[in-house]
């Protein structure tokens, strides 16, 4: 009987995009359960438990762009960088 509302859980945390929820909530309840942790400090461990875990996504992200992108940095030279040919560097701020 048990199953069928972990199912829906894990469904509704899903949908809210709360994937270390889904992940952990079961290992982290049974810590709680065990440890006999009240109801809020059950849920800001799952909440702490997302935060770091989107942190460590976002940084990855960031770093996957920059590999992909062959390391330039938003101020490295791109396509306007370089003045048309035959002009001088800025001719065309005038």
């Amino acid at each position: 009987m048990k199953a069928a509302p972990q199912a829906g859980l894990e469904m509704k945390l899903r949908s809210l995009k709360l994937p270390s929820f889904v992940a952990h909530h079961g290992e982290v309840a049974g810590r709680a359960e065990t440890g006999g942790w009240p109801f809020d400090r059950f849920l800001d461990t799952l909440a702490e438990l997302e935060l770091e875990e989107r942190t460590r996504r976002r940084i990855e992200r960031v770093l996957k762009g920059r590999a992909s992108a062959g390391g330039q940095d938003a101020g490295d030279a791109g396509p306007r960088a370089a003045a048309p040919s035959g002009e001088a560097p800025g001719a065309d701020l005038m």
